[in-house]
């Protein structure tokens, strides 16, 4: 916890100093690099498909190598942190991936793409076919009816279809082209219907925001959330200065799991204690409200679902938790920090905890602001915050740009805040 306390610290970007950043480095400081997990039939994890979202100014748009500088990275921290992994997709052009960069990466676990429009001229064959010989695969993307398919088959390995489109074709022509060898993937799938649909034509992989919503698509009978989790998280709900105490060591003391937990942390050699804490009350102290508030709530997602699904649906919701709590910290946003880290935490708490968004809302007794944002009404206080977030999370680009340009955010400094709190969501992971 320590360490994550200077993480947490360290994550706070001052926006002046931002501001009289030189324009190579808001170059480089404008990249995002976000990944979506890409699953099999059971919702195993088995590929990432990692994205490069610009959301600089034209210098950085044109400056050279912009998106190679910290790609290597990026990709070997996804094939650390999942091992399991088939493959990477990287959804950045060819072109944009120099020799050197190339030499630098796990060459048998990349896929890279090939977009349905291209001209495949023999200089572009002959460096496809060389990177394939090297282990590289390459996947055919935006495919629509009229792509000459046939064309692309000795080059590619996947042929990618984009769900959230029109693409117009017969999707009987996946079976088809599973004979022909090709694994087919599901892009863009914004909700468990169009997912069960995709299952059904017999893709072979599905990825899309899917996984963070709420199954509709199962007849699951309403419910209410566990007692004691919507009792921390209703203490939660609003500011620390309104947290008694004792009532909050209580209510942990009721959650065996979340007891010894907490034990464990404060008597690990974070705290370099000279005597074992054996009370609740005691470690709640020591670790302070701010922090504590922070760890029972990833503690809490952690004991709900320990699939791959639930563990990306956990990340998911702390990254964005983080983010916003940063980005309202500079004053970028018009809400306090602990609300704006609430409203991420809560943006799928619906996948999270397999009910319904508005059973939750209304549990938690939440403010009218913060009701209306989850339930994605239209012309809600703080709606556009959820609509921001899920265009940053699927790399939507241009919807990112103009939201930020919209409610005046510093680009530069919420592509830093974005980056800085992934790395904390994922300290804060291991930390639990």
């Amino acid at each position: 916890m320590a360490e994550t306390a200077n993480l947490l610290g360290r994550g706070l970007i001052n926006a002046e100093s931002q501001s009289a950043a030189s324009p190579s480095e808001r170059a480089e400081c404008c990249v995002v690099f976000s990944s979506m997990p890409i699953f099999d039939h059971s919702k195993n994890i088995i590929g990432r498909e990692l994205y490069g979202c610009n959301l600089g100014d034209e210098y950085s748009k044109n400056a050279p190598g912009i998106f190679n500088k910290n790609i290597v990275d990026e990709i070997k921290s996804i094939a650390e942190r999942h091992g399991r992994l088939e493959f990477i997709s990287v959804d950045i052009p060819l072109e944009h991936l120099t020799d050197d960069v190339l030499d630098m990466l796990p060459l048998n676990l990349l896929v890279l793409p090939i977009h349905s429009k291209t001209k495949p001229d023999d200089t572009f064959s002959a460096k496809v076919k060389f990177l394939k010989e090297k282990g590289v695969r390459f996947a055919l993307k935006g495919c629509q009816h009229d792509t000459n398919i046939g064309a692309f088959g000795p080059l590619c390995n996947f042929i990618s279809v984009n769900m959230s489109e029109a693409h117009g074709l017969n999707l009987n022509i996946v079976k088809l082209l599973k004979k022909h060898g090709f694994k087919v993937i599901a892009g863009s799938l914004n909700d468990w219907h169009t997912f069960s649909a995709a299952l059904d034509a017999g893709f072979d992989c599905f990825h899309g925001q899917f996984f963070a919503k709420h199954d509709a698509t199962k007849a699951i009978k309403a419910k209410s959330l566990p007692q004691v989790k919507l009792k921390l998280m209703k203490m939660f709900s609003g500011t620390t200065d309104s947290v008694d105490i004792e009532e909050l060591s209580k209510t942990i003391s009721l959650d065996a799991a979340l007891s010894v937990k907490l034990l464990k942390l404060v008597n690990s050699s974070a705290f370099s204690l000279r005597y074992p804490v054996d009370s609740v009350r005691q470690a709640v102290q020591l670790v302070g409200l701010d922090q504590l508030k922070k760890w029972v709530t990833v503690a809490l997602l952690s004991e709900q679902d320990g699939s791959d699904k639930g563990l990306e649906v956990m990340f998911l919701a702390l990254h964005r938790a983080l983010f916003l709590n940063l980005l309202a910290d500079t004053g970028a946003l018009n809400c306090d920090g602990e609300l704006a880290f609430m409203l991420g935490l809560l943006s799928c708490a619906d996948a999270i905890f397999g009910v319904e968004m508005s059973i939750i809302v209304d549990d938690l007794k939440l403010s009218d602001s913060l009701k209306s944002a989850l339930n994605r009404e239209e012309g809600g206080e703080f709606t556009w915050i959820i609509n921001m977030l899920e265009y940053v999370d699927q790399n939507m680009v241009d919807e990112s740009v103009a939201m930020m340009a919209r409610y005046d955010i510093d680009r530069l400094l919420a592509a830093k805040l974005y980056m800085n709190s992934s790395r904390i969501a994922k300290s804060l992971l291991r930390d639990v």
